[in-house]
């Protein structure tokens, strides 16, 4: 079994899904401020995240090694 903690895409991914916190945090914080639920926003962050990370995961994380 390979050792992931060795593995340079696990910190990338690592890294990125930490970050993802930082995205929807202040989506929360605007629709919680506007009087909308809790849900919408966190569904609104994670859409933007979501766009947002894709082409950084396509391009640094899952792309194909030579």
């Amino acid at each position: 079994m390979e050792n992931i903690f060795k593995n340079k895409r696990w910190h990338l991914y690592h890294l990125r899904w930490q970050t993802s916190g930082l995205v929807i945090a202040p989506f929360v914080y605007l629709c919680q401020w506007l009087g909308a639920p809790l849900w919408m926003g966190v569904i609104i962050g994670n859409g933007v995240g979501a766009i947002g990370y894709w082409f950084y995961d396509k391009h640094c994380i899952f792309k194909k090694e030579k």
